[in-house]
């Protein structure tokens, strides 16, 4: 991968996050792109940054998404707005071996009920 495409993703990752807090009005493409490459982009733009020469006592670095929010959008863009689960697990190692109900889960949900209608009709 290109030093331009691992950014193009990574910028693309972080619109994400810029989008939820409301500072672009749209995320850029995230399509076709494999978690293997996000993962990927990642490493490379930290490669720039930590080969970044100082400018007149400057350095100019780019910001990298940890790694939570890389799967995070990884999922949005793979996973449709349903009303299931994508992953199911119990909450700790001792529940596990207890069965105990209380269970921690991974979905993608819709903020409206409308969304998984939507979805459905299309």
């Amino acid at each position: 991968m290109t030093p331009e495409r691992a950014r193009e993703i990574v910028s693309a990752i972080n619109d994400r996050c810029f989008f939820t807090m409301k500072l672009v009005e749209s995320p850029k493409s995230l399509a076709g792109v494999t978690l293997a490459e996000m993962l990927e982009a990642k490493t490379i733009v930290e490669a720039e940054n930590d080969a970044a020469e100082s400018v007149n006592g400057s350095y100019t670095i780019k910001m990298v998404p940890d790694d939570r929010l890389i799967a995070a959008a990884y999922c949005m863009e793979h996973y449709p707005v349903s009303d299931e689960a994508i992953l199911v697990m119990p909450t700790s190692r001792r529940e596990r071996f207890w069965h105990e109900t209380e269970r921690k889960a991974l979905a993608i949900v819709p903020l409206n009920a409308s969304a998984i209608e939507d979805e459905e009709a299309a």
